[in-house]
């Protein structure tokens, strides 16, 4: 098999292990950012509760602000999930890429072995041509 086969695989491997790594990175990123939404929501709530018994003059600015905070969240969380799927696909055509090429050598190790296979019968066959 050629060693340049055997370097293809173990590059892809490498590029493969690098390709997880950054999706690692971006799902952590996004579980941040949807903690910081879920917890911005709660804080949300609780104004919701302070307006209630008359303190609305301060909650609506604060109020205000965590809405536009909220959107900011949610485009962001919006733009890394896009990210997200374009790495799982970098990461899809890595594997399939890896994957031919490991086919290509268990075909030509089956080849070799078939040809291993063959010289062998053939050698066994003249050995009991011979005359005795």
């Amino acid at each position: 098999m050629p060693k340049s086969l055997k370097t293809l695989i173990r590059l892809h491997k490498n590029d493969i292990d690098k390709q997880i790594e950054i999706i690692g990175k971006i799902n952590l990123h996004l579980e941040r950012l949807n903690a910081a939404l879920n917890h911005l929501k709660t804080q949300m709530e609780e104004e919701m509760a302070v307006t209630i018994y008359g303190f609305a003059d301060i909650a609506t600015s604060y109020m205000a602000t965590n809405i536009e905070r909220q959107e900011m969240l949610k485009n962001e969380i919006v733009k890394i999930e896009e990210s997200l799927a374009r790495e799982q696909e970098i990461l899809r055509l890595l594997f399939e890429s890896k994957k031919k090429y490991e086919i290509i050598e268990e075909k030509q190790i089956a080849e070799k072995m078939a040809k291993i296979e063959r010289l062998e019968q053939a050698n066994l066959d003249e050995i009991n041509l011979r005359p005795k």
